[in-house]
């Protein structure tokens, strides 16, 4: 039977000490919209909306999350990130007409 490896607990208690050292907009734009979404013997991974999000969450706030994580846990635990959008569903975008249909008609009431 293979470990499973369970850092949920320690995740939330990070993002919580991060928490305290971040304005509210900070950490709105930045945490809410990061999930738990698994964990292996030495990674976390969170689930991210997209991968403009995943490079400035690494560049603004891995080194702290790890350290936290490492204080809360005694592992040297690594962040990985899964991204996932979670603002749209699948279906909402395939239900918008094509860029080309709706923009012509515009063009051509626009000509002399």
């Amino acid at each position: 039977m293979a470990d499973h490896w369970d850092y949920e607990a320690f995740w939330n208690e990070a993002r919580d000490r991060i928490q305290d050292t971040l304005t509210r907009q900070e950490f709105d734009t930045w945490f809410t919209n990061m999930t738990y979404h698994d964990s292996q013997a030495e990674t976390i991974e969170l689930a991210v909306p997209s991968s403009f999000y995943r490079d400035q969450v690494k560049q603004r706030f891995q080194p702290a999350l790890e350290q936290a994580l490492f204080e809360l846990s005694a592992r040297r635990l690594k962040l990985d990130y899964v991204v996932r959008s979670v603002t749209q569903p699948a279906a909402a975008l395939s239900t918008a007409p094509p860029l080309a249909t709706t923009a012509a008609p515009a063009f051509a009431a626009m000509a002399p």
